[in-house]
């Protein structure tokens, strides 16, 4: 059975109920717009659905100890994505654009931070890296596996590596906090000047 109350500002909120009397779900509007679902499991688990009334939605599912376990999310643009809350402290994260690229970010218990782009077609395009240990990093994909680039970087200083793998040529360079190069050294893979 349900329960409905509604509130002289606006407010509605409807409670279902199994035939034992527990609380199943509810779903609630405010006077603002703003609206919600919650389901309730037999193990004791839940789910929270929320909607801004612009047409962002954001559905959070908890474990019966009230542990946020994942979520999944909507835009009224058209983007969406989901995120895991790992055991061991982890987190995993899918976003999706409108034109169906999308990223994938894994972040570690410890704080270290890697983020994958891909084309709508799944081609990897790139990734994105952070250390808690404040390097950072980044690898960018031309519209062809063999163009690549590649910056890392700490206190402002970085070493940059960029080419087309195709030429077999390549360039490092030395760059410090203000964009000036300190050194640079143009490579040929294959010759045996590569030092990774």
């Amino acid at each position: 059975y349900s329960v409905a109350i509604g509130e002289a500002q606006g407010d509605t909120t409807t409670s279902s109920y199994s035939a034992s009397g527990a609380l199943t779900g509810d779903t609630w509007t405010l006077a603002n717009g703003t609206s919600g679902t919650d389901m309730y499991n037999a193990d004791g688990s839940y789910s929270v659905t929320t909607n801004d009334g612009a047409g962002d939605t954001t559905t959070s599912n908890y474990s019966a100890s009230a542990v946020e376990l994942s979520e999944t999310w909507s835009k009224a643009g058209g983007t969406h994505g989901s995120i895991a809350f790992n055991s061991d402290g982890s987190t995993t994260a899918t976003s999706y654009n409108r034109d169906g690229s999308y990223s994938v970010t894994s972040v570690s218990a410890a704080g270290d931070g890697m983020t994958a782009y891909y084309s709508a077609a799944g081609q990897l395009t790139g990734d994105a890296w952070t250390k808690a240990n404040g390097t950072s990093g980044r690898d960018n994909f031309g519209s062809t596996p063999a163009s690549a680039n590649a910056d890392f970087k700490k206190d402002g200083v970085h070493v940059s590596r960029t080419g087309n793998l195709l030429d077999r040529q390549l360039t490092d360079g030395v760059v410090d906090a203000n964009g000036n190069t300190l050194y640079s050294m143009d490579l040929l893979v294959g010759s045996g000047a590569l030092d990774d």
